[in-house]
Protein backbone atom coordinates (compact mmCIF):
# COMPACT_ATOMS: atom_id res chain seq x y z
CA UNK A 1 0.00 0.00 0.00
CA UNK A 2 1.48 3.76 -0.91
CA UNK A 3 0.30 7.06 -0.08
CA UNK A 4 0.69 9.90 -1.67
CA UNK A 5 0.20 13.94 -1.16
CA UNK A 6 1.31 16.69 -2.40
CA UNK A 7 5.45 16.68 -1.23
CA UNK A 8 5.75 12.72 -1.06
CA UNK A 9 5.02 9.23 -2.61
CA UNK A 10 5.24 6.99 0.90
CA UNK A 11 5.34 3.24 1.46
CA UNK A 12 3.11 1.58 4.03
CA UNK A 13 6.19 1.09 5.89
CA UNK A 14 7.40 4.76 5.97
CA UNK A 15 9.71 4.25 3.37
CA UNK A 16 9.60 7.19 0.99
CA UNK A 17 10.04 6.21 -2.83
CA UNK A 18 9.16 9.43 -4.75
CA UNK A 19 9.17 13.44 -3.81
CA UNK A 20 5.90 15.11 -5.65
CA UNK A 21 1.94 13.88 -6.00
CA UNK A 22 3.22 11.39 -8.21
CA UNK A 23 6.14 8.68 -8.63
CA UNK A 24 8.93 10.65 -10.74
CA UNK A 25 10.57 8.46 -13.07
CA UNK A 26 13.97 9.69 -14.37
CA UNK A 27 13.84 11.25 -18.08
CA UNK A 28 16.89 10.10 -19.34
CA UNK A 29 17.42 5.88 -20.68
CA UNK A 30 20.92 5.90 -18.75
CA UNK A 31 19.34 6.80 -15.29
CA UNK A 32 16.27 4.87 -16.30
CA UNK A 33 17.76 1.20 -15.82
CA UNK A 34 19.59 2.48 -12.73
CA UNK A 35 16.26 3.64 -11.19
CA UNK A 36 14.89 0.27 -12.34
CA UNK A 37 17.76 -1.33 -10.74
CA UNK A 38 17.19 0.36 -7.66
CA UNK A 39 13.54 0.21 -7.52
CA UNK A 40 13.81 -3.88 -8.08
CA UNK A 41 16.03 -3.91 -5.09
CA UNK A 42 14.04 -1.83 -2.63
CA UNK A 43 11.03 -3.89 -3.97
CA UNK A 44 12.72 -7.60 -3.25
CA UNK A 45 12.93 -6.30 0.75
CA UNK A 46 9.23 -6.38 0.90
CA UNK A 47 7.05 -9.41 1.64
CA UNK A 48 4.39 -10.02 -0.34
CA UNK A 49 0.89 -11.72 1.14
CA UNK A 50 1.33 -13.75 -2.15
CA UNK A 51 4.17 -14.25 -3.86
CA UNK A 52 3.41 -15.05 -7.04
CA UNK A 53 2.34 -11.76 -7.72
CA UNK A 54 5.83 -9.87 -7.74
CA UNK A 55 5.83 -9.28 -10.90
CA UNK A 56 2.02 -7.96 -11.21
CA UNK A 57 2.72 -5.81 -8.31
CA UNK A 58 5.96 -3.50 -10.15
CA UNK A 59 4.14 -4.03 -14.08
CA UNK A 60 2.43 -0.76 -13.68
CA UNK A 61 6.52 1.10 -12.99
CA UNK A 62 7.30 -1.14 -15.41
CA UNK A 63 4.81 0.05 -17.86
CA UNK A 64 5.64 3.48 -17.31
CA UNK A 65 8.95 3.34 -17.92
CA UNK A 66 8.99 1.45 -21.06
CA UNK A 67 6.67 4.25 -22.52
CA UNK A 68 10.14 6.00 -22.58
CA UNK A 69 12.98 3.48 -22.85
CA UNK A 70 12.51 1.76 -26.25
CA UNK A 71 13.06 -1.46 -24.83
CA UNK A 72 11.50 -4.73 -24.06
CA UNK A 73 10.63 -6.02 -21.19
CA UNK A 74 11.70 -9.39 -20.08
CA UNK A 75 10.12 -11.36 -16.67
CA UNK A 76 12.09 -8.07 -14.32
CA UNK A 77 14.81 -7.11 -16.66
CA UNK A 78 15.17 -5.05 -20.05
CA UNK A 79 16.63 -6.41 -23.10
CA UNK A 80 19.32 -4.35 -24.01
CA UNK A 81 20.60 -4.59 -20.15
CA UNK A 82 19.71 -8.16 -19.27
CA UNK A 83 22.78 -10.52 -19.61
CA UNK A 84 24.66 -7.62 -17.12
CA UNK A 85 21.89 -8.38 -14.76
CA UNK A 86 21.55 -11.99 -14.96
CA UNK A 87 24.16 -12.29 -11.77
CA UNK A 88 21.91 -10.53 -9.41
CA UNK A 89 22.94 -12.29 -6.15
CA UNK A 90 20.44 -13.45 -3.35
CA UNK A 91 20.67 -11.90 -0.50
CA UNK A 92 20.05 -13.68 3.49
CA UNK A 93 17.81 -16.72 3.52
CA UNK A 94 15.13 -18.01 1.56
CA UNK A 95 13.63 -21.22 2.31
CA UNK A 96 11.93 -22.15 -0.63
CA UNK A 97 12.57 -25.50 -2.65
CA UNK A 98 14.00 -26.20 -5.85
CA UNK A 99 12.51 -25.99 -8.08
CA UNK A 100 10.18 -23.80 -7.27
CA UNK A 101 6.88 -24.13 -6.94
CA UNK A 102 4.37 -22.94 -7.68
CA UNK A 103 5.98 -21.35 -11.20
CA UNK A 104 6.20 -17.33 -10.98
CA UNK A 105 9.06 -16.89 -13.65
CA UNK A 106 12.38 -18.60 -15.16
CA UNK A 107 14.90 -19.25 -12.47
CA UNK A 108 17.26 -16.61 -14.05
CA UNK A 109 14.44 -13.65 -12.93
CA UNK A 110 14.63 -12.54 -9.59
CA UNK A 111 10.55 -12.55 -9.12
CA UNK A 112 11.56 -17.12 -9.27
CA UNK A 113 12.57 -16.45 -5.67
CA UNK A 114 11.41 -15.24 -2.27
CA UNK A 115 14.30 -13.30 -1.25
CA UNK A 116 16.01 -9.78 -1.55
CA UNK A 117 18.49 -9.24 -4.34
CA UNK A 118 20.49 -6.84 -5.65
CA UNK A 119 21.89 -6.08 -9.17
CA UNK A 120 26.38 -5.61 -9.32
CA UNK A 121 27.67 -2.72 -11.10
CA UNK A 122 31.11 -3.74 -12.63
CA UNK A 123 32.32 -0.71 -14.60
CA UNK A 124 35.05 -2.20 -15.80
CA UNK A 125 34.21 -5.01 -17.37
CA UNK A 126 33.20 -7.29 -20.52
CA UNK A 127 30.20 -9.53 -21.38
CA UNK A 128 31.41 -13.22 -21.63
CA UNK A 129 27.61 -14.58 -22.94
CA UNK A 130 26.07 -14.03 -25.82
CA UNK A 131 21.88 -13.97 -26.11
CA UNK A 132 21.24 -15.94 -29.03
CA UNK A 133 16.94 -15.98 -28.39
CA UNK A 134 14.55 -15.94 -25.78
CA UNK A 135 10.79 -16.76 -25.41
CA UNK A 136 8.21 -15.35 -23.19
CA UNK A 137 4.63 -16.96 -22.80
CA UNK A 138 3.30 -13.65 -20.90
CA UNK A 139 0.13 -13.88 -19.52
CA UNK A 140 -2.89 -11.51 -20.33
CA UNK A 141 -0.74 -8.44 -18.95
CA UNK A 142 2.60 -8.45 -20.62
CA UNK A 143 4.20 -6.61 -17.88
CA UNK A 144 3.23 -9.14 -15.51
CA UNK A 145 3.87 -12.94 -14.62
CA UNK A 146 4.79 -15.37 -17.96
CA UNK A 147 3.36 -18.60 -18.30
CA UNK A 148 6.65 -20.35 -19.42
CA UNK A 149 10.19 -18.79 -20.84
CA UNK A 150 13.49 -18.95 -21.45
CA UNK A 151 16.88 -17.56 -22.39
CA UNK A 152 19.30 -19.41 -25.10
CA UNK A 153 22.54 -18.00 -24.61
CA UNK A 154 25.96 -18.80 -25.70
CA UNK A 155 28.83 -18.89 -22.82
CA UNK A 156 31.80 -20.51 -21.36
CA UNK A 157 31.34 -22.83 -18.61
CA UNK A 158 33.69 -24.38 -15.91
CA UNK A 159 32.60 -27.24 -13.63
CA UNK A 160 31.81 -26.92 -10.08
CA UNK A 161 31.20 -29.29 -7.07
CA UNK A 162 29.65 -28.57 -3.82
CA UNK A 163 32.41 -28.89 -0.60
CA UNK A 164 30.72 -27.19 2.04
CA UNK A 165 27.60 -25.24 3.82
CA UNK A 166 28.35 -22.14 5.32
CA UNK A 167 25.88 -19.57 6.88
CA UNK A 168 24.27 -18.15 3.79
CA UNK A 169 26.49 -19.48 1.29
CA UNK A 170 28.58 -22.52 0.63
CA UNK A 171 31.92 -23.25 -0.66
CA UNK A 172 32.66 -24.91 -3.82
CA UNK A 173 35.72 -26.93 -5.02
CA UNK A 174 36.49 -27.33 -8.89
CA UNK A 175 37.60 -30.98 -10.71
CA UNK A 176 40.49 -31.09 -8.92
CA UNK A 177 39.20 -30.62 -5.49
CA UNK A 178 40.47 -27.31 -4.90
CA UNK A 179 38.29 -24.71 -2.97
CA UNK A 180 37.90 -21.65 -4.68
CA UNK A 181 38.25 -18.75 -2.29
CA UNK A 182 35.20 -16.72 -2.56
CA UNK A 183 31.42 -18.40 -1.57
CA UNK A 184 28.59 -18.96 -3.61
CA UNK A 185 25.34 -17.73 -3.01
CA UNK A 186 22.64 -20.11 -3.23
CA UNK A 187 18.78 -18.68 -4.42
CA UNK A 188 16.92 -22.06 -2.76
CA UNK A 189 16.97 -23.67 0.55
CA UNK A 190 18.68 -26.69 -0.42
CA UNK A 191 20.53 -29.38 1.78
CA UNK A 192 24.04 -30.36 1.76
CA UNK A 193 22.77 -33.57 0.47
CA UNK A 194 20.77 -32.44 -2.73
CA UNK A 195 23.63 -29.98 -3.37
CA UNK A 196 26.07 -32.96 -3.54
CA UNK A 197 23.44 -35.11 -5.65
CA UNK A 198 23.56 -32.27 -8.29
CA UNK A 199 25.39 -31.73 -11.52
CA UNK A 200 26.68 -28.01 -10.94
CA UNK A 201 28.12 -25.53 -13.38
CA UNK A 202 29.62 -21.67 -13.19
CA UNK A 203 28.16 -20.14 -16.64
CA UNK A 204 30.54 -16.93 -17.24
CA UNK A 205 28.70 -13.84 -18.12
CA UNK A 206 30.88 -11.22 -17.28
CA UNK A 207 34.90 -10.70 -16.58
CA UNK A 208 35.61 -8.43 -14.19
CA UNK A 209 38.69 -6.11 -15.17
CA UNK A 210 38.92 -3.72 -12.62
CA UNK A 211 39.37 -4.74 -9.01
CA UNK A 212 39.12 -2.90 -5.75
CA UNK A 213 43.57 -3.23 -5.81
CA UNK A 214 44.68 -2.71 -8.55
CA UNK A 215 47.13 -5.70 -8.68
CA UNK A 216 44.44 -8.17 -8.31
CA UNK A 217 43.76 -10.08 -11.46
CA UNK A 218 40.74 -10.15 -13.30
CA UNK A 219 37.32 -11.90 -11.65
CA UNK A 220 34.52 -13.87 -13.10
CA UNK A 221 31.03 -13.34 -12.17
CA UNK A 222 28.83 -16.25 -12.94
CA UNK A 223 25.63 -17.90 -12.57
CA UNK A 224 25.47 -21.94 -11.25
CA UNK A 225 23.44 -23.61 -12.99
CA UNK A 226 22.02 -27.60 -13.14
CA UNK A 227 20.70 -29.41 -16.08
CA UNK A 228 17.10 -29.71 -16.08
CA UNK A 229 16.34 -33.63 -15.80
CA UNK A 230 15.84 -35.31 -19.08
CA UNK A 231 15.92 -32.18 -21.51
CA UNK A 232 19.32 -32.35 -23.05
CA UNK A 233 20.63 -28.60 -23.17
CA UNK A 234 18.69 -26.99 -21.25
CA UNK A 235 20.05 -25.19 -17.44
CA UNK A 236 18.45 -24.20 -14.82
CA UNK A 237 19.68 -21.20 -12.29
CA UNK A 238 20.48 -21.85 -8.28
CA UNK A 239 23.01 -19.48 -7.53
CA UNK A 240 26.01 -17.57 -8.26
CA UNK A 241 29.90 -17.04 -7.82
CA UNK A 242 32.16 -14.77 -8.18
CA UNK A 243 35.20 -16.34 -9.47
CA UNK A 244 39.22 -15.49 -9.09
CA UNK A 245 41.15 -15.48 -12.42
CA UNK A 246 44.04 -16.83 -10.74
CA UNK A 247 41.74 -20.13 -9.36
CA UNK A 248 40.71 -21.18 -13.19
CA UNK A 249 42.64 -23.63 -15.29
CA UNK A 250 41.17 -23.30 -19.31
CA UNK A 251 41.31 -26.83 -19.43
CA UNK A 252 37.93 -26.86 -17.70
CA UNK A 253 36.02 -24.26 -19.49
CA UNK A 254 33.93 -24.83 -22.63
CA UNK A 255 32.05 -22.73 -24.97
CA UNK A 256 28.73 -24.10 -25.59
CA UNK A 257 24.97 -22.99 -26.03
CA UNK A 258 22.25 -23.52 -23.46
CA UNK A 259 18.68 -22.72 -22.74
CA UNK A 260 17.96 -21.39 -19.58
CA UNK A 261 14.37 -21.82 -18.65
Amino acid sequence: MYFECKSDFVGGDGYCVGHGSRLRVPSSKARMREYWSNMVSLYTLRVLGKWEDRLSAIGGLANKISLNLDDKYIAGFWKKSILRDLVWPKMGKNKQSFPPSPYRAPTWSWAAIEAEITFNDYPSSRLMVKLLSYQIQPSANPFGPPSSGYLRVKAPRIRLHFAKKTRNACTMKNNKGKHFKLNALIDYGMSSTKLKGMKLYGMFVVKVTERMSGTDPPAYSCIIITPVKNETGRYRRIGQILLEGSELGSEDQTRTRRDLP
